[in-house]
């Protein structure tokens, strides 16, 4: 879940350098924000797993320890860049609108 975490910030967060960069990001940003109600409850599935298993004094491994321990932070910054693309949404699409308007331009002078 951690990894599935960090991979859809980088993605969300990657900088876009074209319209196909754009697009794309588009895509998954929809992905996640329709998956988003089942990653919320996996996150409260783990949070009340590590509680359960705390509560009960079971040690947790040093490493699972330490990833749980970033998750929260990891989570947060997830629904930042969901924010973040969601609010420049509106901006990349005159952007890149302009660009494709631009190499059509440039594709019917040639």
């Amino acid at each position: 879940f951690v990894a599935v975490v960090h991979d859809a910030t980088a993605r969300l967060s990657r900088q876009l350098s074209s319209a196909e960069d754009f697009v794309d990001q588009l895509g998954f940003l929809t992905e996640v924000q329709e998956g988003w109600k089942d990653t919320d409850d996996k996150m409260l599935e783990i949070k009340n797993l590590i509680e359960l298993i705390q509560g009960a004094s079971i040690p947790i491994p040093e490493l699972d320890h330490a990833a749980y321990q970033t998750l929260t932070p990891d989570f947060n910054t997830l629904k930042g860049a969901i924010d973040d693309a969601e609010a420049a949404k509106e901006d990349n699409i005159a952007r890149f609108s302009g660009d494709l308007a631009h190499g059509v331009e440039q594709v019917s002078r040639e």
